[in-house]
C-alpha cells in the first residue's frame, strides 16, 4: 500500500485494484447482444417466488422464511427481455414475474409497494401482486373499460417514443423524444378493489428546450411531522435531466431543475423552475463531450446529498444539494477520471452508499466527498464490465452482478471494499 498527499492535501490509498470474490460465472458467449442490466430490489417477489418454486435456499432468511434481503436481475436484449434470481446460481423467472418478454426494455425498477416497472419504447407496464394470492397476477393488458387486475400500461402519445426513463419511490419520469416532453407518471394504486390494480397515470407533464440525455428524481425532506419535511400528503422532489447540446442554434449542453410539489392525496402535481446550468463549461474544447451520460445521487459520509454528473468527456461533476437555496445545485467540483464516457451506477457498500464507474477501458469504484471523489479500480482479470447492476442475496449481501462485454458473459461478484 502507497500514501500520496495530494496537492489539495487529502490522503488516499493507492492499491492495484479491489479484490473481487466471483459467486456465479456464466460460460462466455452466454450473454450476447445485452443492452441493458438493472437489479430490483423486491423481497417479497422473491418471497413468493421462493414458496412457488418450492425452493429453500431462502429459509434461513428473515422470519418464516420470508428473506430480508433480495433483487431480481432484469436483463434486456435487442428485441427481448429476460428475469434472474441469483442465489447459488442465476434461474430465469421471466415468465413468472409477468414482465413483456418479447420487448427491448430501457429501463426497470420497482416501486416501494413491490410494483414491478419495465419501460418500453412505446409503453411502461406496471406488474402488481397481492401476497394473499397464491401466484402473482399476471400482465393482463389495459383497455378501455376500466382497471385490470395485476398490471397496468401507460402508453406514449402517438407517434412518440420513449428516449430515456428513470424512477424513484412511487414516480416514473420520462422523456418522448420526437416532442420532447418529459412525463411524470404516478404508479399509486388507485383502485379501492382488493386483488384489483390501476395507476394514478400521469399527474405532470413538461416540456424540455432540448432533447434529454439523462434524468434523475431526487425526494427532498423526511417523513411527514419531522421538521422541516412536507406536510403530511405532501411530496416534494427535484426533477434533474441532462440535455444535448446544439452548436448550430449556439445551444450547449445543460442541467436543467425543477422542484415538483406533490398532493398524493389528489394525485396532482406542480412544478417550478429553479435552475438551469451550463455544462459545457467543463467541455475541454469538445462540446459534445460535456453532454450529461449519466446522473446520481446519494449521500455522502457527511450525511449530505450530492448529485454526481458522469460526461461524456470522462469527468464527473460533483454537485451539492441545498434544498433551502435559489440555486439548488452548488459547490461543484470536477474531477477527470478518463478521455471517454463515463457511466454512473449506485451500488451498496459496507461503508455506506458507493459508485461503480463505466469507463472505456476501466470499471472503478467510487465514493464522494464534499471536497474529492475517492476512486479505486475494481480488478476483473483484465477485463473490462459494459454493464452492471448491484443486488443482494443471502450470499452476497452486497453483490455486484457485472457483464463481461468481449466474453459476454455475467458474473456474480462481492466487492471487498474495506479500503473505506
Amino acid at each position: 500500500m502507497t500514501l500520496v498527499l495530494s496537492a489539495q492535501a487529502s490522503l488516499r490509498r493507492v492499491r492495484s485494484g479491489l479484490r473481487v470474490e466471483t459467486h456465479i460465472q456464466s460460460e462466455p458467449g452466454q450473454y450476447d447482444g445485452v443492452t441493458g442490466l438493472w437489479a430490483v430490489a423486491s423481497p417479497r417477489w422473491l418471497r413468493w417466488l421462493q414458496c412457488s418454486k418450492g425452493d429453500d435456499a431462502w429459509q434461513n432468511d428473515g422470519q418464516d422464511g420470508v428473506p430480508d434481503m433480495g433483487s431480481l436481475l432484469v436483463m434486456c436484449f435487442t428485441n427481448s427481455c429476460r428475469v434472474y434470481t441469483v442465489h447459488s446460481e442465476l434461474r430465469d423467472v421471466t415468465e413468472d414475474v409477468g414482465l413483456n418478454p418479447g420487448a427491448a426494455t430501457l429501463y426497470a425498477a420497482a416501486t416501494p409497494s413491490d410494483v414491478l416497472v419495465q419501460v418500453m419504447e412505446r409503453e411502461i407496464l406496471f406488474v402488481s401482486k397481492d401476497l394473499g394470492l397464491d401466484k402473482p397476477m399476471l400482465a393482463e393488458r389495459a383497455c378501455a373499460t376500466g382497471p385490470v387486475v395485476g398490471s397496468a400500461v401507460w402508453q406514449v402519445p402517438m407517434g412518440c417514443d420513449i428516449s430515456v426513463a428513470t424512477a424513484s419511490g412511487h414516480l416514473v419520469l420520462c422523456c418522448t423524444s420526437s416532442e420532447r416532453m418529459l412525463r411524470l407518471i404516478d404508479a399509486t394504486n388507485v383502485c379501492e378493489v382488493p386483488g384489483s390494480y390501476a395507476i394514478r397515470g400521469e399527474i405532470l407533464s413538461f416540456r424540455s428546450p432540448a432533447e434529454a440525455s439523462s434524468l434523475a428524481l431526487v425526494r427532498l425532506g423526511g417523513a411527514a411531522g419531522v421538521a422541516g419535511a412536507p406536510a403530511r400528503g405532501q411530496e416534494e422532489w427535484l426533477a434533474i435531466w441532462g440535455t444535448y447540446g446544439d452548436v448550430q442554434v449556439a445551444t450547449p449542453a445543460a442541467l436543467h431543475v425543477l422542484r415538483l410539489q406533490i398532493d398524493t392525496t389528489l394525485g396532482t402535481a406542480v412544478a417550478t423552475p429553479l435552475q438551469v446550468l451550463d455544462v459545457s463549461v467543463y467541455s475541454a474544447g469538445d462540446a459534445a463531450g460535456s453532454v450529461p451520460q449519466s446522473l446520481t445521487c446519494l449521500q455522502d459520509a457527511d450525511q449530505q446529498q450530492r448529485l454526481l454528473v458522469g460526461l461524456r468527456n470522462g469527468r464527473i461533476v460533483n454537485y451539492r444539494i441545498a434544498p433551502q437555496r435559489a440555486e439548488v445545485l452548488c459547490g461543484a467540483t470536477l474531477r477527470r477520471l478518463a478521455e471517454s464516457p463515463v457511466t454512473l451506477v449506485r451500488v451498496a457498500s459496507p461503508a455506506g452508499p458507493a459508485l461503480v464507474g463505466l469507463l472505456q477501458d476501466r470499471t472503478l469504484f467510487l465514493r464522494p466527498s464534499r471536497w474529492s471523489l475517492a476512486f479505486q479500480r475494481i480488478s476483473l482479470q483484465g477485463e473490462v464490465a459494459s454493464h452492471v447492476a448491484p443486488f443482494c442475496c443471502p450470499a452476497c449481501p452486497y453483490g455486484l452482478a457485472v457483464l463481461v462485454d468481449i466474453l459476454k458473459s455475467l458474473s456474480a461478484l462481492t466487492l471487498h471494499t474495506n479500503m473505506y
